[in-house]
């Protein structure tokens, strides 16, 4: 149904703004971290299709910004 490498990316990408999260609060807990994702789940898919097709073709083009 998706493609599994870029599947794989936005895990990673969201893996790493959650661990740049924790270094900036070393005390946010389990609901803080759900709360993040929740709010920032577009920008991190998008900046990371943007990275994929760069990666790709070598063009910046924008990425299809989900509603």
């Amino acid at each position: 149904m998706y493609d599994e490498n870029l599947v794989k990316e936005i895990m990673i990408s969201t893996a790493l703004c959650v661990h740049e999260m924790l270094k900036d609060d070393p005390q946010a807990c389990e609901d803080d971290i759900y709360d993040f994702i929740e709010t920032n789940f577009r920008q991190i898919i998008n900046e990371t299709l943007l990275a994929e097709r760069e990666s790709q073709d070598g063009a910046a083009e924008e990425p299809p910004f989900l509603p």
